[in-house]
């Protein structure tokens, strides 16, 4: 066990009812498996996510951070350490103009694949349909350059916000990533501090 008891209570004191301890990831995975997560955080706001992430960083508490998963296989044993769950602080799709009178959609990491889709549908846009049907959130299909016989993630991505472990967010422009089938890589790591990957905030 990692989380010790005063762990446990800065945990409790700072999410409430936000956080569940030994929680069976069966009960959040999309295949119904998998075993305890030590902590299962679900902050309520991008500035709790901040929080967490800052803070288990300096405790060097591992963590993962996942969506509603749909591409997630947990062993029996479970997960040590916290899982972070975007679902509820990044919620937001918007749709703005940009300069040439294209029209982008941004959305967050913790938004439904499917929201997005309907979202673009019913704003009379297209780009999304090859997405109807994939599970998921916007955060992992970016990260797994989710997609179809009609096309990918990697075709109308024009660049991504993330939170490394450390520094401020950053925006990363398409030109700086490198997509293949069913995965991405950052071409410069060197522009991302900290150790590990960092989380996928918007697109």
């Amino acid at each position: 066990m990692l989380l010790d008891q005063n762990i446990r209570k800065w945990l409790i004191n700072f999410f409430g009812s936000n956080v569940r301890f030994d929680e069976p990831m069966s009960k959040h995975t999309y295949y119904k498996i998998g075993g305890p997560a030590e902590a299962f955080v679900t902050p309520g706001s991008f500035e709790q996510l901040t929080e967490l992430v800052s803070w288990s960083e300096e405790k060097n508490i591992p963590y993962i951070v996942i969506g509603d998963g749909s591409n997630l296989l947990v062993r029996d044993k479970g997960i040590q350490g916290i899982v972070i769950v975007l679902t509820k602080c990044l919620d937001k799709v918007s749709r703005i103009k940009s300069e040439n009178e294209s029209v982008i959609i941004t959305a967050m990491a913790g938004v439904r694949t499917q929201t997005l889709c309907r979202f673009a549908i019913e704003k009379g846009l297209s780009g999304m349909n090859f997405a109807l049907g994939i599970p998921g959130t916007v955060g992992g299909a970016i990260m797994m350059n989710a997609g179809t016989s009609l096309g990918s993630i990697s075709d109308i991505l024009e660049s991504v916000n993330v939170l490394p472990s450390s520094g401020p967010v950053l925006k990363i422009e398409k030109d700086d990533i490198d997509f293949s089938y069913r995965n991405l890589s950052w071409k410069n790591e060197m522009i991302i501090p900290g150790n590990g990957d960092p989380i996928i905030l918007e697109g």
